[in-house]
């Protein structure tokens, strides 16, 4: 195989030569075949993946059904319409994405290892605690545009979006590029892209590298409904559009699509610099994730079922049923409700429209003509619902690691309240599970953050930084953390545990070099420091503090207000 180098718009493409026959055929604006094999496997799995998609969809937003063991009931009640459907299987998704909060993302100059590393002492304030270094002008230009990208893009609000949708299909995208539209300079634009239309095939050998990515979409009104589909590699994309409205055929359903950005075969090259696959993917397994209520299917098939049939039953079973023994050998009675004196039309009148002969009332009897006994039915016992929906929302709770608090509270309300050291150690597989997702998004995080800086001619290393998924609370949590550190565990480790970030931590002087803090020695101070003076045991301290002593002594002793007389007033003369 030979690569010749053609030149389109300008631009030159490499172009893959087989022989003559290949030759002619890329003369007429055919492909290479392999091309059009890569469009058939990734269509092939795209469609393969849409039924568990569209299945994480519907539990995720509680419109699955009620579900039938018994084929003859389900034949018998299909067609009903009920609207009683409690979703706690999207709760699962809520409960790890509120844990997902971006704090910050930064960016910093990429270090050379070759050259030697020059080491300066820290500043320190006056107690001793470092002070964070002052960003060099490059730092301050990658700071900077990191900000602008997030800020252009609004991704305070897109970002949420990407990691519940992640959790919710198992995986999504993210597409990272500069702006088409050319008056707003190099923006760069990231786009959430759903998982339902695209998707990414990575390398046999090497299952971390991206291969080639697929993108569908509808396009046209719809009556001329038709599908538009790129293929993304690494050298560039490849543009197609379907005969019809329909792709079932695969790739034979598909032309080669062209417009002004690209040549005779519908190829866009991307450029010299930026060669790489513009999708960037978002999972929460390799390779392409699992939704995270999965687990949560069945338990939540179970709670749909019960809480439909309680409210189906509550039509019957919430009423006390009446009845009534009449007399053995008797042919009337009283009817209990009145029918206008017709007996053969009482059963078909309008429930609606019958009034009682039993008027309930001072002075008032109820005759009732050869009846024996009369009672009534008990209305059905609601907790034989509540505790069956009560167990499957606590296996709800343990097959996805989540904390059964963020289901249902009620639920161990008549038990002891459990301490906040006891909820922190229920919590700590939820914790795990959190911390994984936000290792996983972190990555491709900073993958597509550091490739639209290098769009713009910028080359860092993008670090992501999360808000705490847990901070300790209450006195049982801090005692614990005073017992580690008495136990000898330093104090920087105690707080980042406690849930406070790296650079809470460090302002406050608990540093990786100094991780119990300055080291003052408060006893050692020969005086108590006044407000405003030096802190340090020095002698200046000293003389600040004993002036200020001498000035606050002083006030104490002046008189306060007017002085007294030291002899009565003489009274006026003739008083």
């Amino acid at each position: 195989m030979a690569i010749e180098v053609k030149v389109v718009n300008g631009v030159p493409v490499p172009t893959q030569v087989q022989g003559t026959e290949e030759a002619a055929a890329s003369e007429t604006g055919q492909l290479d075949p392999k091309i059009w094999e890569d469009l058939d496997e990734a269509l092939e799995s795209l469609q393969e993946a849409m039924p568990g998609y569209l299945e994480a969809e519907k539990y995720y937003e509680g419109t699955v059904g009620e579900k039938f063991i018994n084929k003859a009931v389900q034949a018998l009640l299909t067609g009903s319409k009920t609207d009683f459907n409690v979703n706690l299987a999207g709760r699962v998704v809520d409960a790890v994405q509120d844990r997902m909060e971006i704090a910050a993302v930064t960016a910093e100059p990429v270090s050379d290892d070759s050259l030697e590393e020059i080491v300066e002492e820290p500043a320190v304030d006056e107690l001793g605690a470092e002070q964070p270094p002052e960003m060099t002008e490059e730092e301050k230009v990658l700071d900077e545009a990191v900000s602008k990208i997030w800020r252009d893009n609004e991704m305070d609000i897109e970002a949420p979006e990407v990691h519940q949708k992640m959790l919710a299909y198992g995986d999504a995208y993210l597409f990272v590029g500069l702006s088409e539209n050319k008056d707003e300079g190099e923006r760069v634009d990231l786009f959430y892209n759903s998982p339902m239309s695209v998707r990414v095939l990575y390398q046999d050998e090497n299952p971390r590298k991206k291969r080639v990515a697929i993108k569908r979409w509808e396009v046209g009104s719809k009556n001329n409904r038709r599908l538009r589909l790129n293929l993304y590699y690494d050298e560039g994309t490849y543009k197609f559009i379907s005969e019809g409205s329909s792709d079932k055929g695969g790739s034979a359903n598909y032309r080669i699509f062209t417009d002004d950005s690209t040549d005779e075969n519908g190829f866009v090259p991307n450029d010299e610099e930026h060669k790489e696959i513009p999708f960037f993917h978002f999972r929460t397994a390799r390779p392409y994730g699992r939704p995270e209520h999965k687990k949560a299917y069945g338990a939540q098939d179970a709670l749909t079922k019960f809480i439909t049939n309680m409210m189906n039953t509550s039509d019957f079973a919430a009423f006390p049923q009446r009845w009534a023994l009449q007399e053995t050998g008797t042919t009337t009675d009283d009817d209990i409700d009145w029918n206008n004196g017709d007996s053969d039309t009482a059963d078909e009148t309008n429930p609606s429209d019958l009034q009682s002969q039993l008027v309930s009332g001072p002075g008032r009897i109820w005759p009732l003509r050869n009846m024996k006994a009369v009672g009534q039915f008990e209305t059905a016992d609601v907790e034989q619902f509540l505790k069956p929906i009560n167990t499957f929302t606590g296996l709800m709770a343990a097959v996805t690691a989540t904390p059964v608090s963020y289901f249902l509270v009620t639920i161990g309300s008549t038990a002891t309240p459990s301490s906040g050291e006891s909820q922190r150690k229920g919590e700590s597989p939820f914790i795990s599970k959190v911390n994984a997702r936000q290792l996983s998004a972190e990555a491709s995080w900073q993958d597509a953050i550091g490739y639209g800086l290098r769009l713009i001619g910028m080359e860092a290393e993008v670090k992501v930084r999360w808000a705490p998924s847990q901070i300790v609370s209450g006195v049982d949590g801090w005692r614990a953390v005073q017992e580690q550190q008495k136990a000898g565990v330093p104090v920087r480790q105690t707080l980042l545990e406690a849930g406070y970030t790296e650079a809470e931590v460090t302002s406050w002087g608990y540093t990786e070099a100094n991780p119990d803090g300055p080291g003052i020695d408060l006893n050692a101070l020969a005086t108590v420091p006044l407000p405003g003076n030096t802190f340090p045991g020095t002698s200046e301290a000293q003389a600040q503090n004993e002036a200020q002593a001498q000035r606050a002594r002083s006030l104490v002793n002046q008189p306060v207000g007017s002085p007294l007389p030291e002899a009565a007033p003489v009274p006026p003369a003739g008083v």
